[in-house]
């Protein structure tokens, strides 16, 4: 199992991610980009998930405040996806359009 695979398993059963957490848990270095690969494979898969994220921080022993970003899985409702994919195929005709007045 790839470590995407192995994220997108883990934030489906409703867990959230740190950069920390995924590298105890899966061993991935990056977990920024598995979350962009990740975010591509729903727009490509159409899958009714979005990937949201949050600022946290948290003072460590010495006094220092670190900033890190924590990643969920937010289940999208099928009319919500829907509607974007109408919004989007709606600009992609109107670019299309006027691309052959030119």
């Amino acid at each position: 199992m790839s470590q995407n695979e192995m994220i997108l398993d883990y934030l489906q059963r409703g867990n959230s991610l740190t950069s920390l957490e995924a590298l105890n848990l899966f061993g991935c270095f990056r977990l920024a980009s598995r979350i962009n690969d990740l975010k591509n494979k729903i727009i490509n898969e159409k899958l009714p998930y979005e990937i949201e994220s949050k600022m946290e921080s948290h003072t460590d022993e010495l006094g220092c405040e670190k900033h890190y970003k924590r990643y969920y899985l937010v289940k999208k409702e099928v009319e919500e996806v829907a509607e974007r994919e109408s919004k989007a195929r709606g600009i992609v005709e109107l670019v299309t359009k006027n691309l052959t007045l030119f």
